[in-house]
């Protein structure tokens, strides 16, 4: 009897010991973020303080203060949320920031996208690098390139191109195929360039 309780403790003590070396292991890894080829969830409070590597795409949800992560297909809900490759779903966050390609809703204090996008934008700064083919709602929204659909800005909206329609005080568009309403309209190369309240464009 006592040859087996000794088989036991034995048996105790190394799965003790088993147990204590994965906990530190996964505690490690934790800290610096453990390699996948993608995962379904990633959560973390920093760049350097996540679940999995950033050139993991998380093909899920992702839950973070300050995340950065090369690709997110889902619902991304932090403080500050960067991607840096592409980006498809919404995105909930203080601040939002994409620097490949974009589709989806973006909902935030400022949504920055050094490339194109391709949904809704609502924030109080919208800003757009390349084309966007959607609708942004804002204090201010801002295209470098093309627009398709609509800015609705309380202050101000600015399109390269603009194919659709403009509602703020002040709407600038280097071309105009559509429709601006506001209190000041800058249509620059159509045939009224500056207008008040309404100007239309083709």
């Amino acid at each position: 009897m006592s040859g087996s309780f000794r088989s036991r403790a034995s048996r105790l003590r190394a799965s003790v010991i088993v147990s204590a070396i994965g906990l530190a292991t996964l505690a490690a890894s934790g800290c610096t973020g453990m390699a996948a080829d993608r995962t379904p969830i990633q959560a973390g409070i920093a760049p350097g303080a996540r679940l999995f590597v950033g050139d993991a795409p998380v093909n899920g949800l992702r839950l973070s203060l300050y995340g950065v992560q090369d690709v997110v297909n889902g619902v991304d809900v932090g403080l500050v949320n960067d991607v840096q490759k592409s980006f498809k779903g919404l995105q909930v966050g203080l601040g939002n920031v994409t620097h490949g390609s974009t589709h989806g809703v973006q909902i935030g204090g400022a949504n920055t996208s050094e490339t194109s996008v391709t949904g809704v934008q609502a924030a109080l700064s919208n800003q757009v690098g390349e084309d966007f083919e959607g609708v942004q709602f804002g204090l201010v929204n801002y295209v470098e390139k093309k627009t398709r659909a609509g800015q609705l800005g309380f202050f101000f909206n600015r399109a390269g191109e603009m194919k659709g329609a403009q509602f703020g005080i002040l709407n600038v568009a280097e071309s105009l195929d559509g429709v601006q309403f506001g209190l000041i309209n800058v249509n620059s190369k159509g045939w009224l360039p500056i207008c008040p309240l309404i100007n239309v464009g083709w």
